[in-house]
């Protein structure tokens, strides 16, 4: 039986080497629990040849731009534009 820490490792090896198979350089992972430090170190290790942006679940859950405390987005007029660069 494979360790879950362990099989994180391995899942992080066969997409690097997915990737490299597809001639892909950029990637988004999205994973349930924390990555382990063996995990982590790898995906650093493979920065080099990669963009690699990891996400874990429960960062995701919540849209930020949709809480009802973030303020009401409005483009400004080039007035008003003017006027907060001259600040």
């Amino acid at each position: 039986m494979i360790r879950p820490q362990l099989s994180r490792l391995i899942l992080s090896i066969s997409v690097q080497e997915r990737m490299t198979k597809d001639g892909l350089t950029k990637a988004i992972g999205i994973h349930k629990q924390t990555l382990t430090p063996s995990a982590s170190k790898h995906l650093q290790d493979t920065a080099r040849n990669f963009q690699i942006h990891m996400f874990q679940e429960q960062e995701l859950v919540i849209n930020v731009t949709k809480h009802v405390l973030v303020p009401k987005h409005e483009l400004l007029s080039s007035k008003e534009k003017e006027a907060i660069l001259q600040k």
